[in-house]
């Protein structure tokens, strides 16, 4: 293990983490779903090709993200820890490095600090480690060989801890798809061709972001709502051994919904050319959100 001397944050440190792949960034170097970039995207930002705008929202997730770190990590302090933030690096490779929220080094444990802006964001975390959250602790206890690292989720002044144990397989597998990442980044600083991803700023956009924010978070609490009405409604009809129960405004029963024909497994279709009993496609726009 090497730890560098740089501040997270400082010009020092972006210069250095353009150079390499982080924690954060490892996610999308192994084409995680959930990772906050595409893994082109990520070859496309260590080129600096993508300099994408931060909106006012995510900057106040951001800087209220970096204020609970200090408090969560004091709190660890106070029960006898001593974790300090710190940038380290694979002992031969410094393009491998991670930077800690917390890095006690007597005790060989990592702490990792995740602010969630909202209840249901903070329920579903803490039921299960998102996979891109559990790939960036991985990434770091590979580094450091350390055993166990705890991550901790903050909502709203509340705090839970979980502990992560290392998986010495599941890092190899990471450093195969890093290392695979930084030979595509250095033949991509040759390879001219390549253009920029164009970003477009304006009243227009900037409202068209703010809406899809609240139709997410809404989603969310939607989602954890209706897993809520479903343990109830069972809970319902196996109590009163009922297959309808209902009152003046609910209404509740089993229903079985059928799956689509798989036309590809019926022998007598296979030499029929189908597409032209398929119906006029619909058009829409879609519309995603980082």
């Amino acid at each position: 293990m090497k730890i560098k001397q740089l501040e997270q944050g400082s010009p020092e440190w972006l210069t250095f983490r353009r150079n390499g792949i982080g924690g954060s960034d490892v996610a999308s170097a192994m084409g995680l779903k959930d990772a906050f970039r595409t893994r082109a995207e990520l070859i496309s930002e260590k080129l600096g090709m993508l300099d994408a705008p931060v909106s006012d929202y995510l900057a106040g997730l951001f800087a209220d993200g970096h204020s609970w770190e200090q408090v969560v990590r004091d709190k660890f302090n106070e029960q006898g820890f001593n974790f300090v933030p710190a940038v380290v690096c694979d002992e031969v490779d410094d393009r491998i490095f991670a930077s800690l929220d917390g890095l006690d080094v007597d005790k060989e444990l990592i702490l990792e600090v995740k602010y969630c802006s909202t209840l249901p964001t903070f329920k579903k975390y803490t039921t299960k480690i998102p996979d891109h959250y559990y790939a960036q602790v991985q990434y770091a206890l590979g580094i450091l060989q350390y055993k166990k690292a705890i991550i901790a989720f903050v909502h709203d002044g509340e705090v839970v801890a979980l502990d992560i144990n290392s998986d010495r397989e599941y890092q190899a597998s990471q450093i195969v798809a890093v290392l695979d990442c930084l030979r595509d980044i250095e033949l991509a600083r040759n390879d001219k061709s390549l253009a920029p991803i164009q970003y477009l700023s304006s009243p227009e956009m900037e409202r068209l972001t703010l809406l899809k924010q609240t139709e997410k978070q809404m989603k969310d609490q939607l989602a954890v709502v209706e897993e809520e009405v479903k343990a109830l409604a069972a809970k319902l009809m196996q109590g009163n051994g009922a297959t309808r129960i209902e009152n003046e405004s609910v209404s509740i029963a089993y229903s079985e919904r059928k799956g689509n024909v798989d036309y590809s497994l019926i022998e007598e279709l296979k030499n029929i050319d189908l597409e032209k009993f398929r119906k006029k496609p619909s058009t829409s726009i879609l519309v995603k959100l980082k």
